[in-house]
């Protein structure tokens, strides 16, 4: 079963899937995902940094971001601000391998 979005254009509906942007420097995490949303009839993008990410924000409109917090090259963090500049309505779910203490997410979100 496909999830599809509509859109309007020139008075006629069209249908286009849901595109989801999977951002992990960990491309076996990034596969799994897409494998299990693809099943779910969405269009993925992949970005394996927080920069790649950025870029594909400025061609592409994503339905949702999964975002992994740490990086190299440019962290969750510094990539969600960056894509909240492009586009301040994106969604941006942050996940990530790593233990965080609560008190350390929640000021990084005061951040924003």
């Amino acid at each position: 079963m496909e999830r599809y979005i509509y859109s309007r254009l020139s008075n006629n509906m069209i249908l286009t899937p849901r595109r989801i942007l999977i951002c992990d420097d960990d491309e076996s995490i990034r596969e799994i995902v897409k494998m299990a949303l693809q099943r779910c009839g969405f269009g993925i993008l992949e970005a394996k940094n927080g920069a790649e990410a950025v870029e594909l924000c400025k061609v592409y409109s994503f339905d949702c971001i999964l975002m992994d917090i740490e990086m190299p090259v440019m962290n969750g963090i510094e990539a969600t601000r960056r894509i909240l500049q492009i586009n301040p309505k994106a969604i941006i779910i942050g996940v990530t391998a790593y233990g965080a203490r609560k008190d350390d997410l929640l000021l990084e979100q005061r951040r924003f």
